[in-house]
Parts: structure tokens; sequence; C-alpha cells
């Protein structure tokens, strides 16, 4: 009944049970702020409310109404309520999303000054095992790239491996040149054969170097001579330790082939998909006049304790790291 009587469009993707009412009234019973605070962490959530990827949607499109409507302030109250590893660990866990671009502000606030903390949680949670099918790769490319900075600026002792394997192997047309850029800058200066994903490092790569690299909906993954240049350089200084990597188990192999499956375009998820050829981007603004996005099966997907986690592979940055400048290196002379 209270989920009915809501006025926002947030709400109404809420599906009371016995098991989750408990939960569905705590949030209700929020001021509207911190409301819409904690439905930008949906996909953290351990128990099922309902329509969790709408509820994530519909939060991220009440933000950029603010922000489209000069209500800048109205946006920083809302992002000062939220938790941030839950929050990054929805806008990468998306099924239906938009254009990076519409929510790239908001991520900028949500992330703020912590992008090295972020970089670590983003390395860890690409580590998990799942299967990314039906997942948009936008949301892990934006906070890639808002992390890393712009110049990219890593921490000396963080392997960015796992993150670049799942660029490579999970490409976002849309924002696969600038990524590509960040992660070739950090491989150029790195030392390869001490990365833990050494196998996904060299398919990013190959990647880089093919000029008809594309995305599961075979649109053209644009990049830079500067950068296809260094990867193929990379891949011919470490010719000898690609050459003797392990090939995959049958089972990681079968893992691998499920997530690649590409998505036919009559069965996929419902967003708009541009043609290949074409620069236009699905258009959150156009998006909020169309019907909501309908809910895939939702993942069970084990918590992740940031605490823990980092301190156990990764320690969390300190302004006593050592920070590189990660900014392309000159061409060599031929």
């Amino acid at each position: 009944f209270l989920v009915k009587q809501r006025k926002d469009q947030i709400s109404r993707w809420f599906n009371p049970t016995w098991e989750n009412c408990t939960h569905i009234l705590d949030l209700l019973s929020l001021p509207f702020d911190e409301f819409v605070a904690k439905c930008l962490c949906i996909h953290d959530q351990d128990i099922n409310l309902g329509g969790h990827d709408s509820i994530f949607f519909h939060s991220v499109l009440h933000c950029f109404d603010l922000l489209r409507a000069d209500k800048s302030d109205d946006v920083t109250r809302i992002v000062s309520h939220v938790d941030l590893f839950p929050a990054v660990k929805s806008f990468v866990l998306a099924h239906d999303y938009f254009s990076p671009h519409d929510a790239i502000d908001i991520l900028k606030l949500i992330i703020g000054d912590r992008r090295l903390e972020v970089l670590c949680f983003l390395t860890e949670l690409l580590l998990i095992s799942r299967n990314w099918f039906g997942v948009r790769p936008d949301g892990a490319f934006a906070v890639f790239l808002i992390a890393a900075g712009s110049p990219p600026q890593f921490p000396s002792d963080l392997d960015l491996s796992p993150a670049i394997a799942h660029i490579g192997r999970h490409p976002s047309w849309e924002n696969w040149l600038e990524a590509s850029d960040a992660s070739i800058a950090y491989l150029v200066q790195c030392n390869i054969s001490a990365l833990s994903k050494r196998t996904g490092v060299y398919e990013f790569l190959q990647n880089c170097v093919d000029r008809d690299f594309r995305d599961q909906y075979r649109r053209l993954c644009k990049t830079s001579e500067e950068t296809r240049e260094a990867a193929q350089t990379l891949l011919d200084q470490h010719q000898a330790l690609f050459n003797s990597l392990t090939p995959p188990s049958s089972q990681e192999a079968s893992i691998n082939d499920a997530e690649d499956t590409p998505v036919s375009f009559d069965q996929g998820p419902s967003f708009d998909i541009p043609d290949s050829d074409s620069d236009q981007s699905h258009n959150l603004a156009n998006v909020a006049s169309s019907s909501a996005p309908k809910d895939p099966a939702e993942l069970e997907v084990p918590p992740i304790d940031p605490t823990t986690t980092l301190a156990a592979n990764s320690p969390l940055p300190s302004e006593d790291h050592e920070l590189i400048d990660m900014s392309m290196p000159s061409e060599p002379d031929t």
C-alpha cells in the first residue's frame, strides 16, 4: 500500500514480500535524499527487493534530471548520503544502462577525491568470478576512467591487470579509446611479468593492435595509432612470456565462452543499440520518456567488504604512496 502511494518513479519498482517488507519499509521511511542514495547502491543488497536494475536506473535518472535543471546542490546533498563502494558496485553491475556520458558527472561526485581507493576496489570487484552476460560494460569503464584521472596516475604497487583483462574481454565502444590509452600508459611502465592476469593483458594487447576490433554488438572500438604502436611493441618485447602462458582450463574456457556470447539484436536487452558506424549514444534524456527497462534475473553475488578484501591483497593507497606519471611516453626513434 505504501509503495503505491509514492509519487516518485523509483518506489514503484519495489516488490514487497513477507521476506523483504521490513527492508522496504525501512527504505521508504527515510528522507527522500537518503532514500535515493540507498537506491543508488541497490546492487549491493543481499536480499531481493524487486526490480533492482530499474530501481538503480531511475535513481540515476532522478539525479540526472536534477543536474539538467541546474539543481546541483540537490545532487550534492544526495551524494553526501551515498556509501562509496556499494554505489560503485551498482554502476559496474548495471544491466539496462545508458550512455556513461550522461552519468559521469554523478559518478565524479560520488568518487570525489577517493580515486585510488576506488581503483583498488574496482580491481578486487573484477576479480570475482561472475557471469557478465547482460551487464553493460559502460559502468566499469566509466569508473576506471574517473578513478584513473586525467592524465592517469596509478599507485606504484597496484596490480591493475584484472581491470585491464576485463576491459579487453568486455569492451565498451564508447570508452574504448580513452580506456585503452590509460591502460597502455600503465602497461608500458610496469613489470608485466609480475602481473597476476597476464593472459588477460595479452588478450587486451591483441585487441589494441586489431584495427577491426569490435564489441559484442559489432560496434567498432577505435584505438589511437600511438596506443596501437605501443601495444605492438609490448607484444614484441614480451613475446617469450606470452608464448609461455598456460592455456586456460576447460572449465575456465567454458566460463569465458558463456560470458562472451554476443546478445542477438532480436533477443538482446531492451535498450537501443546504435549502428556500428554511428557516433550517437543512447542518451538518458531520451530514455526518460520511454518505457521502463525490463529486469533480467538478479545474480547472487557475495557482498564485498572492501576493508578486509583490500587489506588482504592490495593495501589502500595513502598519501605516502608514490604516484607514477602515466602520460604516454614519446615514441622511440626507429
